[in-house]
């Protein structure tokens, strides 16, 4: 015969038992949820930065295609600039001689003219050479004596030369359509 050295488990053990497998299982259950729960939120993380450096991506790429679109937007305008310029050139209606003309009229006897700057748009640039101030406050005045050509005179550099002589620089607009109607070659 057998000795069993193993007590007798009796009723309110077997509920202990029962009470701490159950929490045990609970704990499981509940430690896999937290588990699973956690790896779901990394793969959502992973997914989700995927998808940003793609829709990055994407953007760099769109941003790069639009910078060559406003290249060719940029390129197509200094085109057609340039062909209305010469457009404009070649149908005579920019005739620089004539502003040089009047220019030198006005001029003639009291200094002389340096240097010129006249673009297509009448803005003019001279630079003049006067015996005296006051032959240089005189060729200011006559230039600004007729405002239908003269829209705008400004004074931009004034100095005396060692010889006694003055230098100073104008800037202005002119009305071209006027000064060509009135002293244009016919």
């Amino acid at each position: 015969m057998g000795i069993n050295l193993l007590p007798q488990v009796n009723v309110k053990q077997k509920k202990q038992f029962k009470i701490k497998t159950g929490l045990f299982f609970a704990f499981a259950v509940w430690v896999t949820i937290a588990i699973l729960t956690t790896a779901g939120f990394y793969l959502y993380k992973g997914i989700a930065v995927t998808d940003l450096a793609h829709e990055k991506s994407q953007y760099r790429k769109t941003i790069s295609e639009l910078k060559g679109i406003s290249k060719q937007v940029q390129d197509y305008y200094n085109i057609a600039y340039k062909s209305l310029v010469l457009t404009y050139v070649s149908n005579k209606k920019y005739k620089p001689s004539v502003v040089v003309n009047y220019m030198d009229k006005q001029v003639k006897g009291r200094g002389k003219i340096n240097n010129y700057y006249i673009d297509a748009s009448g803005v003019v640039k001279v630079s003049i050479e006067a015996r005296d101030y006051s032959s240089a406050v005189h060729i200011w005045h006559s230039l600004l004596e007729n405002e239908k050509i003269i829209e705008e005179l400004n004074l931009n550099s004034f100095g005396e030369t060692e010889e006694g002589r003055v230098n100073f620089t104008l800037k202005g607009r002119l009305n071209l359509k006027e000064l060509y109607t009135n002293y244009g070659e016919k």
